[in-house]
């Protein structure tokens, strides 16, 4: 099975003001009786999260509908994703607990504003 790209007629970088990066917490913090706490580190992955605002046409929105739901299974498959700033890593959608991601329309306009939640890890090897 060929590996998920992010689709090259979706914009290649999310908002400026909507996109916001979350370090991984690998820590592992225990409270003592007395003293202070115990501190480890987690072994974990490294997954970093991302909120990742796009402004796409009706076109783009029913690209990123298909990518989501068919292409990589409802978000159960990773695939490439250009951050903006650490170029192509590996990602995967989070999602919440109601949804996949959320779109709504942008403004006045005939756009959509989709907000995506992504897990990625920037020294994962890509395909």
């Amino acid at each position: 099975m060929a590996t998920a790209i992010w689709p090259l007629v979706l914009p290649q970088a999310p908002q400026r003001n909507g996109r916001k990066d979350s370090a991984p917490n690998d820590l592992i913090r225990t409270d003592m009786d007395t003293g202070s706490a115990k501190v480890r580190r987690r072994g974990g992955d490294g997954q970093w999260k991302c909120t990742a605002m796009y402004v796409l046409t009706s076109a783009q929105r029913d690209v990123l509908r298909a990518f989501a739901y068919d292409t990589i299974k409802s978000g159960a498959l990773c695939f490439d994703w250009p951050h903006p700033t650490r170029g192509m890593v590996r990602a995967e959608i989070i999602g919440g607990t109601d949804s996949l991601y959320d779109e709504s329309l942008w403004g006045n306009t005939n756009a959509w504003q989709v907000t995506l939640s992504l897990g990625y890890w920037p020294d994962a090897p890509l395909t």
